[in-house]
């Protein structure tokens, strides 16, 4: 094992090499170049605590300096810290879909509740232009294809990558194809590598993963439930703890985090379940379209003999 004291301009840094746990690098106390939520469902109230660590120890300006990246929930933090909301109100965003998803991701209406919480995040109709370069989106597309969106044409076309990056198929509608391709949740797509495309292992990444920086153990009803009430505020307490328990340091993710492939075969053939019934009804109703238009051609010309007979 390696350790290294460097002091510069007042700041102290020290430097761990330990091959065995994989663990690398650096821990100190300045803010990283970027950050990554990663998935967390309903568990994302961990994250608001998390948040108001940042804050807290950062300062409420902390991201204009960071690029922020998310995937799948993970989205909505990111949007919102680059969009300067504070942890309370992305709280209060959590709280009001809660409220009103009872039965969690099953929720019949889930996909109305996920379309409402976004729009409040981009009611700034130049959101797209801000959040250029500054946000990147993680989106998964065919098998276990992992990329980046950060740039945007218009507010909708960034609407349509947030719901792309939380898509998970069968469970939510249809959705249009992000850059002309078919996506599924973002999260489970992840692989280290994509971190190259920010700062590489030194990207701060947070998720209930063991691979990531700062982790947490969250148990299914926390991810696939919302939290309200004391809950909500537990986990939130936990989250803010996790963070301020942080020691700087950051795993070697690039080498060691692989996508999740198991999840998302089963996603993909979701996916292609859903897109057979679109399709399916599509062609359904053009073939209804199609009888209607004929009965209708039929009985006109049927009474336009007949009238013409009658005249006769």
């Amino acid at each position: 094992n390696e350790v290294i004291l460097m002091i510069n301009n007042d700041e102290v840094e020290l430097t761990f090499r330990d091959d065995d746990e994989g663990t690398s690098q650096k821990s100190s106390l300045k803010i990283p170049p970027s950050i990554y939520f990663g998935g967390c469902a309903f568990g994302s109230a961990w994250y608001v605590g998390i948040y108001k660590g940042m804050v807290e120890k950062w300062g409420k300006d902390f991201h204009k300096d960071v690029v922020i990246a998310g995937a799948s929930a993970g989205t909505i933090l990111a949007v919102g810290i680059c969009m300067g909301f504070s942890p309370d109100e992305i709280g209060e965003l959590y709280l009001k879909t809660a409220q009103e998803a009872k039965c969690g991701i099953f929720h019949k209406g889930m996909l109305s509740l996920e379309h409402n919480c976004l729009r409040k995040l981009i009611e700034d109709p130049e959101t797209f232009r801000k959040l250029e370069g500054k946000c990147h989106i993680g989106i998964t597309g065919f098998l276990t294809e992992h990329f980046w969106a950060s740039s945007w044409k218009d507010n909708e076309d960034l609407l349509n990558c947030l719901k792309g990056s939380l898509h998970v198929p069968l469970v939510c509608d249809l959705i249009e194809p992000v850059a002309d391709v078919h996506v599924v949740d973002g999260a489970y797509g992840f692989a280290g590598s994509s971190l190259l495309a920010l700062h590489g292992d030194d990207t701060l990444y947070i998720a209930p993963d063991p691979s990531a920086d700062i982790c947490t153990s969250l148990s299914t009803r926390q991810l696939l439930f919302p939290s309200e009430g004391e809950a909500f505020k537990e986990l939130v307490q936990h989250g803010y703890e996790s963070f301020m328990s942080w020691d700087g340091s950051h795993k070697m993710k690039v080498a060691r985090r692989q996508p999740n492939r198991p999840v998302l075969v089963v996603l993909w053939l979701c996916k292609f379940v859903a897109l057979f019934i679109a399709f399916l009804m599509r062609f359904m109703n053009a073939m209804s379209s199609k009888l209607h238009t004929k009965r209708l051609y039929n009985s006109a010309w049927g009474s336009s003999w007949y009238l013409g007979k009658k005249d006769c």
